[in-house]
Protein backbone atom coordinates (compact mmCIF):
# COMPACT_ATOMS: atom_id res chain seq x y z
CA UNK A 1 0.00 0.00 0.00
CA UNK A 2 1.16 3.81 0.01
CA UNK A 3 2.32 3.89 3.71
CA UNK A 4 4.41 0.87 3.07
CA UNK A 5 5.86 2.28 -0.76
CA UNK A 6 6.66 5.31 1.22
CA UNK A 7 8.75 3.76 3.61
CA UNK A 8 10.85 1.97 1.33
CA UNK A 9 11.34 4.97 -0.65
CA UNK A 10 14.80 6.83 -0.87
CA UNK A 11 16.06 9.48 -2.85
CA UNK A 12 17.90 7.00 -6.05
CA UNK A 13 14.14 6.05 -6.66
CA UNK A 14 12.67 9.48 -6.63
CA UNK A 15 15.52 11.62 -8.68
CA UNK A 16 16.01 12.19 -12.53
CA UNK A 17 19.80 11.32 -13.62
CA UNK A 18 19.61 15.90 -13.42
CA UNK A 19 19.23 15.11 -9.55
CA UNK A 20 16.04 17.00 -9.72
CA UNK A 21 12.47 15.43 -8.39
CA UNK A 22 10.69 13.06 -10.58
CA UNK A 23 6.83 14.33 -11.95
CA UNK A 24 4.36 12.42 -9.56
CA UNK A 25 2.75 11.18 -12.83
CA UNK A 26 6.26 9.68 -13.56
CA UNK A 27 6.43 8.10 -10.11
CA UNK A 28 2.55 6.44 -10.90
CA UNK A 29 4.05 4.68 -13.78
CA UNK A 30 6.71 3.33 -11.82
CA UNK A 31 4.41 1.79 -9.54
CA UNK A 32 5.00 4.40 -6.66
CA UNK A 33 1.57 5.25 -5.27
CA UNK A 34 1.85 8.34 -3.79
CA UNK A 35 -0.74 11.23 -3.24
CA UNK A 36 -0.35 14.58 -3.69
CA UNK A 37 0.12 15.56 0.05
CA UNK A 38 2.93 12.82 0.15
CA UNK A 39 4.33 14.05 -2.83
CA UNK A 40 4.18 17.78 -1.56
CA UNK A 41 6.10 16.57 1.49
CA UNK A 42 8.49 14.55 -0.51
CA UNK A 43 9.21 17.58 -2.63
CA UNK A 44 9.45 20.14 0.59
CA UNK A 45 11.42 17.66 2.21
CA UNK A 46 14.05 17.31 -1.08
CA UNK A 47 14.35 21.23 -1.39
CA UNK A 48 15.32 21.34 2.18
CA UNK A 49 17.77 18.31 1.77
CA UNK A 50 19.58 19.21 -0.83
CA UNK A 51 20.36 23.00 0.00
CA UNK A 52 21.69 21.90 3.48
CA UNK A 53 23.34 18.47 3.02
CA UNK A 54 23.89 18.24 -0.62
CA UNK A 55 22.29 14.63 -2.40
CA UNK A 56 24.27 11.63 -2.51
CA UNK A 57 23.53 9.19 -5.05
CA UNK A 58 25.58 6.11 -3.81
CA UNK A 59 23.51 4.72 -0.41
CA UNK A 60 25.31 5.07 2.91
CA UNK A 61 26.14 2.96 5.67
CA UNK A 62 22.75 3.70 7.45
CA UNK A 63 20.64 3.60 4.11
CA UNK A 64 21.75 -0.37 4.37
CA UNK A 65 20.75 -1.17 7.05
CA UNK A 66 16.99 -0.68 5.45
CA UNK A 67 17.88 -2.92 2.66
CA UNK A 68 15.53 -6.04 2.77
CA UNK A 69 18.00 -8.92 4.63
CA UNK A 70 17.16 -12.43 6.75
CA UNK A 71 18.58 -9.77 9.38
CA UNK A 72 16.84 -8.05 11.93
CA UNK A 73 17.66 -4.53 12.11
CA UNK A 74 18.85 -4.28 15.41
CA UNK A 75 20.90 -7.02 14.86
CA UNK A 76 22.83 -5.34 11.85
CA UNK A 77 23.00 -1.88 13.69
CA UNK A 78 24.48 -3.82 16.64
CA UNK A 79 27.31 -6.24 14.32
CA UNK A 80 28.27 -2.83 12.34
CA UNK A 81 29.12 -0.83 15.67
CA UNK A 82 31.14 -3.91 17.11
CA UNK A 83 33.22 -3.64 13.83
CA UNK A 84 32.73 -0.03 13.77
CA UNK A 85 36.50 1.85 12.52
CA UNK A 86 37.40 4.61 15.01
CA UNK A 87 38.00 8.19 13.30
CA UNK A 88 41.80 7.93 11.99
CA UNK A 89 42.67 10.77 13.84
CA UNK A 90 41.92 8.79 17.24
CA UNK A 91 43.12 5.51 15.79
CA UNK A 92 46.51 7.34 14.24
CA UNK A 93 46.80 9.03 18.58
CA UNK A 94 46.86 5.73 19.81
CA UNK A 95 49.80 4.00 16.76
CA UNK A 96 51.71 7.17 17.44
CA UNK A 97 51.61 6.74 21.48
CA UNK A 98 52.19 3.18 21.11
CA UNK A 99 55.14 3.67 18.60
CA UNK A 100 56.59 6.48 21.35
CA UNK A 101 56.57 3.89 23.91
CA UNK A 102 58.05 1.23 22.47
CA UNK A 103 60.35 3.02 20.69
CA UNK A 104 59.85 2.25 16.93
CA UNK A 105 57.40 2.34 14.32
CA UNK A 106 54.83 -0.72 14.44
CA UNK A 107 53.91 -2.23 11.06
CA UNK A 108 50.32 -0.77 9.38
CA UNK A 109 49.83 -4.57 9.18
CA UNK A 110 50.22 -6.14 12.44
CA UNK A 111 48.03 -3.26 13.73
CA UNK A 112 45.26 -5.01 10.93
CA UNK A 113 46.03 -8.24 11.82
CA UNK A 114 45.18 -7.05 15.91
CA UNK A 115 41.91 -6.14 14.38
CA UNK A 116 41.34 -9.67 12.87
CA UNK A 117 42.57 -11.64 15.67
CA UNK A 118 40.31 -9.72 18.12
CA UNK A 119 37.56 -11.31 16.33
CA UNK A 120 38.10 -14.96 17.05
CA UNK A 121 36.96 -14.13 20.39
CA UNK A 122 33.75 -14.77 21.22
CA UNK A 123 34.15 -13.61 24.87
CA UNK A 124 33.11 -9.89 26.15
CA UNK A 125 36.13 -9.47 28.54
CA UNK A 126 38.74 -10.63 26.35
CA UNK A 127 37.00 -8.26 23.77
CA UNK A 128 37.63 -5.65 26.28
CA UNK A 129 40.93 -6.53 27.13
CA UNK A 130 42.29 -6.23 23.61
CA UNK A 131 40.20 -2.51 23.17
CA UNK A 132 41.19 -1.09 26.61
CA UNK A 133 44.59 -2.03 25.82
CA UNK A 134 44.82 -0.52 22.32
CA UNK A 135 42.74 2.17 23.06
CA UNK A 136 45.05 2.67 26.79
CA UNK A 137 41.78 2.96 28.41
CA UNK A 138 43.19 1.83 31.65
CA UNK A 139 43.20 4.94 34.23
CA UNK A 140 46.79 5.44 35.16
CA UNK A 141 47.94 6.95 38.32
CA UNK A 142 49.45 10.13 36.56
CA UNK A 143 45.98 10.66 34.29
CA UNK A 144 44.02 10.27 37.43
CA UNK A 145 46.54 13.00 38.96
CA UNK A 146 45.61 15.32 36.22
CA UNK A 147 41.73 14.85 36.54
CA UNK A 148 41.90 15.04 40.25
CA UNK A 149 45.22 16.50 41.97
CA UNK A 150 46.10 13.32 43.50
CA UNK A 151 49.58 11.43 43.69
CA UNK A 152 50.80 11.05 40.35
CA UNK A 153 53.09 7.96 41.82
CA UNK A 154 53.33 4.38 40.29
CA UNK A 155 50.82 1.90 42.80
CA UNK A 156 53.22 -0.86 42.14
CA UNK A 157 56.71 0.47 42.97
CA UNK A 158 55.42 3.27 44.84
CA UNK A 159 58.35 5.16 43.30
CA UNK A 160 58.01 6.34 39.57
CA UNK A 161 55.40 8.19 38.10
CA UNK A 162 52.72 5.89 37.11
CA UNK A 163 52.11 6.56 33.22
CA UNK A 164 50.41 4.15 31.22
CA UNK A 165 53.19 2.65 29.68
CA UNK A 166 55.23 2.69 32.90
CA UNK A 167 52.28 0.76 34.91
CA UNK A 168 52.18 -1.80 32.08
CA UNK A 169 55.53 -2.09 31.08
CA UNK A 170 58.85 -0.08 32.78
CA UNK A 171 57.74 -0.72 36.36
CA UNK A 172 60.52 -3.22 38.33
CA UNK A 173 57.64 -4.96 39.35
CA UNK A 174 55.79 -5.05 35.98
CA UNK A 175 59.15 -6.42 34.55
CA UNK A 176 58.91 -9.00 36.98
CA UNK A 177 55.73 -9.95 36.30
CA UNK A 178 55.91 -10.03 32.62
CA UNK A 179 59.38 -12.40 33.19
CA UNK A 180 57.53 -14.63 35.31
CA UNK A 181 54.92 -14.91 32.33
CA UNK A 182 57.86 -15.37 29.76
CA UNK A 183 59.01 -18.65 32.19
CA UNK A 184 55.30 -19.99 32.23
CA UNK A 185 55.19 -19.99 28.71
CA UNK A 186 58.38 -21.53 28.39
CA UNK A 187 57.05 -24.28 30.50
CA UNK A 188 53.71 -25.00 29.19
CA UNK A 189 54.80 -24.35 25.52
CA UNK A 190 58.24 -24.77 25.01
CA UNK A 191 58.91 -21.89 22.93
CA UNK A 192 61.38 -18.88 23.46
CA UNK A 193 58.97 -15.47 23.57
CA UNK A 194 60.97 -12.36 23.65
CA UNK A 195 60.69 -9.60 26.42
CA UNK A 196 58.59 -7.23 23.81
CA UNK A 197 55.75 -4.42 24.89
CA UNK A 198 53.93 -5.75 21.05
CA UNK A 199 53.87 -9.11 21.86
CA UNK A 200 53.02 -9.08 25.64
CA UNK A 201 50.90 -5.90 26.01
CA UNK A 202 49.44 -5.98 22.05
CA UNK A 203 49.82 -9.79 21.12
CA UNK A 204 51.69 -8.82 17.77
CA UNK A 205 52.85 -12.34 17.74
CA UNK A 206 56.10 -14.03 16.10
CA UNK A 207 54.87 -14.86 12.00
CA UNK A 208 57.21 -18.20 12.54
CA UNK A 209 54.94 -19.45 15.22
CA UNK A 210 52.03 -22.34 13.92
CA UNK A 211 48.66 -21.17 14.17
CA UNK A 212 47.68 -23.59 17.20
CA UNK A 213 50.80 -22.07 18.82
CA UNK A 214 49.54 -18.51 18.61
CA UNK A 215 46.16 -19.37 19.06
CA UNK A 216 47.18 -21.02 22.42
CA UNK A 217 49.70 -17.77 23.09
CA UNK A 218 47.41 -15.62 22.15
CA UNK A 219 45.15 -16.68 25.52
CA UNK A 220 47.32 -17.07 27.93
CA UNK A 221 49.27 -13.64 27.41
CA UNK A 222 45.44 -12.35 27.35
CA UNK A 223 45.43 -14.52 30.37
CA UNK A 224 48.05 -12.47 31.83
CA UNK A 225 46.76 -8.76 30.81
CA UNK A 226 43.70 -10.02 32.90
CA UNK A 227 44.95 -11.16 35.70
CA UNK A 228 47.62 -8.26 35.92
CA UNK A 229 44.53 -5.86 35.37
CA UNK A 230 42.59 -7.17 38.33
CA UNK A 231 45.79 -6.01 40.81
CA UNK A 232 45.62 -2.57 38.99
CA UNK A 233 45.51 -0.40 41.80
CA UNK A 234 47.58 -2.87 44.06
CA UNK A 235 51.18 -2.43 44.86
CA UNK A 236 51.87 -5.90 44.28
CA UNK A 237 51.56 -8.56 41.40
CA UNK A 238 49.95 -11.43 40.52
CA UNK A 239 51.75 -15.32 41.17
CA UNK A 240 51.71 -18.08 38.83
CA UNK A 241 48.46 -19.42 40.58
CA UNK A 242 46.48 -16.45 39.55
CA UNK A 243 47.67 -16.61 36.17
CA UNK A 244 46.69 -20.30 36.06
CA UNK A 245 43.43 -19.75 37.55
CA UNK A 246 42.44 -16.99 35.19
CA UNK A 247 44.12 -19.33 32.04
CA UNK A 248 41.81 -22.13 33.36
CA UNK A 249 38.44 -19.33 32.42
CA UNK A 250 40.04 -18.45 29.04
CA UNK A 251 40.49 -22.07 28.46
CA UNK A 252 36.84 -22.77 29.40
CA UNK A 253 35.64 -19.36 27.21
CA UNK A 254 37.36 -21.30 24.38
CA UNK A 255 35.74 -24.21 24.85
CA UNK A 256 32.30 -22.16 24.78
CA UNK A 257 33.38 -20.21 21.43
CA UNK A 258 33.96 -23.59 19.80
CA UNK A 259 30.80 -25.30 20.45
CA UNK A 260 29.14 -21.61 19.47
CA UNK A 261 30.98 -21.93 16.20
CA UNK A 262 30.07 -25.97 15.50
CA UNK A 263 33.59 -26.81 15.77
CA UNK A 264 35.23 -30.65 16.16
CA UNK A 265 35.64 -30.91 19.66
CA UNK A 266 39.22 -33.05 18.66
CA UNK A 267 40.24 -29.29 17.57
CA UNK A 268 39.74 -28.20 21.08
CA UNK A 269 41.09 -30.95 22.47
CA UNK A 270 44.52 -30.97 20.44
CA UNK A 271 45.11 -27.62 20.74
CA UNK A 272 45.14 -27.38 24.75
CA UNK A 273 45.83 -30.92 25.99
CA UNK A 274 49.38 -30.62 26.09
CA UNK A 275 48.87 -27.57 28.00
CA UNK A 276 47.26 -29.45 30.89
CA UNK A 277 49.40 -32.11 30.64
CA UNK A 278 52.08 -29.49 31.73
CA UNK A 279 50.67 -27.71 34.07
CA UNK A 280 49.36 -31.44 35.57
CA UNK A 281 46.47 -29.83 36.51
CA UNK A 282 43.90 -32.55 35.82
CA UNK A 283 40.90 -31.43 37.95
CA UNK A 284 37.31 -32.28 36.89
CA UNK A 285 36.91 -30.02 34.14
CA UNK A 286 39.44 -31.22 32.21
CA UNK A 287 38.54 -34.99 32.80
CA UNK A 288 34.96 -33.84 31.24
CA UNK A 289 36.93 -31.41 28.04
CA UNK A 290 38.77 -34.11 27.01
CA UNK A 291 37.81 -37.40 28.04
Amino acid sequence: NALQEKATLTYKDLLLDTESLKPSDQLKLEGKQLNWWQYTQIQSRFNSDKKTFGIYREPTQFDKFYLPSNQKLLSKIYKYLLNFKMADEQVKDCMVKWAQNVGHQINLDKWQRLWKDIKIFKSIPYRENYYKMYYRWYMSPAKLAEMYHCSDRCWKCEVERGTFFHSWWTCKKAKEFWNMILLFIKKVMDIQVPLDPTILLLSMLDDNLSKDQKYVLQHIITAARMSYAQVWKQNYIPDEKNLIEKLLYCIEMDRLTSILNSENNKIFVDRWKCVYLKLNILTMFCYKAFY
